[in-house]
């Protein structure tokens, strides 16, 4: 069986499952080179097609051999009869499901899990408008609001599932009114929402006019502790049910004032965003009183929150999802249209599982070649043995050289895991400056390690295995001198655990550079320039190293370098 799950909005794209196999999956923006993947808000309901025919591509399919499309748009645009007429498939081979529930199946079917409550949190899931695609969902289980007399529709803001075998329920539901009331005192917004107003409020990207999130995380860390505590809280548990964010709580603070100033204001966002996100995770072990726990949504790419719910001790096991926002909608959507075909399916027995984050498609040395070749001003060298690569690279990175690496399959996510990254020397404290100078990024911001799993503990506070750089720890104090370049100024690392069988590649060169240095991490940031998606093809790969202040490009086994 054949299923692609395809998403509409912002961070769209397709995933493709054959026979229980998550085989194929990539973002939009990977393919059209604009970040968050569409330009003005038209476009963001432009049906992916170059995602589709690329999962197709890569496994020479047809529209024809697929069994069963499934989709996603949270703003619940019936997009059946586009699809079809684009694609001359038949309407019987599309179903839609929402956006909450694509998120549940994106992180409950990548997990070794076959039990777990499920917890998504995020800006909006989908929009309730009368007669839409997610109103014929919802209309039998909830008594919605009329929204004739107001100028708001109402969405998803959290959902929790509570998953059995192949069977999810819901089990709780918040609903947000939206658009976004920013402006409207006491007005309930998402916790994703209010994460995001922070957001756009402190570290707007103004040259494209996006917000990452990552931002807001990295400037809390210089927050006066005292400031965040005088704040009072701006939600409240109460049994089994919290209240969410008011958008009132808005301090006049812009990007432009003192930077103290606006450290402290995002130490208060940061801090709410733990404190919900951890009372959500208690109410869903309350009420489906299971130890297992699997997250999705946005809000839940946030690596310290992670951490405390690690560290809470609340659940036996949880699973973090290395596509935790929108762009792992098209693997639930996937997942979803899977089990439609084959409801037998024992998740207990077939743990087919995310086998791996490198999901895009891997481009052979021949054509690395050819696209070397065609490139004035920069000058190659092949190694018949990839041994002997690493060990010259693991010299360069010990010389404080920044490398740009590129391997195998191209990541899917957000995060650069070893295949489309910039690496460079842990050891050297200005190289975090360095190396956001030639990424353009802000100073503040930190970079993540990728560590040998098996040394993992004998530098971090955690020894839990965080494959997909979903989690922070603590620096061990003995530890901290020693990798200045990836510790935070508040102590904390967001890691990556790297072993053989997860990239051996990339596992090769970490252990010749521990070999070399007595380090066993590098330090590992995406592959891309100021305001660029992660490089996806080696044409964007060279593109990208001619203009920013790499020293090296390890492309397969060529080691290019400028002229």
């Amino acid at each position: 069986m054949k299923v692609i799950g395809f998403s509409l909005g912002h961070d769209k794209g397709a995933t493709l499952i054959i026979d229980g196999k998550v085989v194929t999956s990539i973002s939009i923006e990977r393919i059209n080179r604009i970040k968050t993947g569409y330009i003005g808000n038209n476009s963001m309901y432009d049906i992916p097609i170059s995602c589709i025919d690329y999962c197709l591509d890569a496994n020479k399919l047809t529209y024809d051999d697929i069994d069963l499309y499934v989709y996603n748009c949270t703003t619940s645009h019936d997009l059946d009869n586009e699809f079809c007429e684009s694609t001359n498939q038949n309407i019987d081979k599309l179903r839609f499901i929402p956006h909450h529930l694509a998120h549940a199946y994106s992180t409950y079917y990548s997990s070794n899990f076959n039990e777990s409550v499920i917890v998504v949190a995020d800006a909006m899931g989908s929009e309730i408008i009368p007669n839409g695609k997610a109103e014929n969902w919802f209309s039998n289980d909830y008594n919605i609001i009329d929204t004739s007399n107001e100028p708001f529709n109402y969405a998803e803001g959290i959902t929790i599932f509570e998953a059995r075998g192949n069977k999810l329920i819901e089990i709780y539901k918040k609903w947000i009114k939206y658009p976004f009331p920013w402006n409207q005192d006491n007005e309930e917004i998402s916790i994703g929402g209010y994460y995001g107003m922070g957001t756009y409020q402190l570290v707007r990207d103004k040259k494209s006019n996006t917000w990452k999130a990552g931002k807001l995380m990295g400037l809390a860390s210089y927050a006066d502790k005292t400031y965040v505590d005088s704040i009072p809280r701006q939600t409240q548990k109460i049994g089994n049910d919290v209240t969410l964010p008011s958008s009132y709580f808005r301090p006049e603070v812009t990007m432009d004032d003192d930077f103290q100033l606006k450290a402290n204001v995002a130490g208060v966002y940061q801090k709410e965003q733990e404190m919900i996100s951890l009372e959500l995770c208690e109410i869903a072990r309350d009420l489906s009183n299971i130890n297992n726990i699997c997250v999705a949504g946005g809000s839940f790419l946030n690596c310290n929150t992670n951490e405390m719910i690690i560290k809470s001790n609340m659940f036996d096991k949880q699973y973090f999802v290395p596509s935790a926002d929108d762009t792992g909608i098209p693997l639930g959507c996937a997942w979803y249209g899977y089990l439609e075909l084959n409801p037998t399916f024992d998740k207990s027995k077939n743990i087919t599982k995310w086998q791996t984050p490198y999901l895009g498609k891997s481009y052979e040395d021949e054509t690395i070649f050819d696209e070397i070749i065609q490139t004035e001003d920069i000058e190659y060298t092949y190694f018949e043995d990839f041994n002997e690569l690493c060990k010259l690279v693991a010299s360069y990175l010990n010389d404080n050289k920044v490398i740009g690496w590129y391997q195998g399959e191209s990541e899917t996510g957000p995060r650069a895991l070893g295949n489309r990254s910039i690496l460079a020397n842990p050891k050297s404290e200005w190289m975090t400056n360095y190396v956001n100078e030639i990424k353009e990024r802000e100073w503040y911001r930190p970079f993540a390690p990728s560590v040998l799993h098996t040394h993992q503990s004998k530098v971090f506070d955690l020894d839990t295995y965080s494959p997909y750089m979903l989690v922070t720890a603590q620096v061990l104090p003995e530890w901290r001198d020693r990798i200045p370049a990836v510790t935070h100024i508040d102590g904390t690392s967001r890691y990556q655990s790297v072993t053989r069988d997860s990239n051996p590649r990339y596992h090769k060169l970490i252990s010749e550079f521990h070999k070399l240095s007595g380090i066993p991490l590098v330090m590992n940031t995406s592959f891309n320039g100021p305001s660029e998606p992660i490089v996806e093809t080696p044409r964007n790969a060279i593109d990208t190293f001619l203009r920013q202040g790499l020293h090296y490009l390890i492309m397969g086994n060529y080691l290019v370098f400028k002229k």
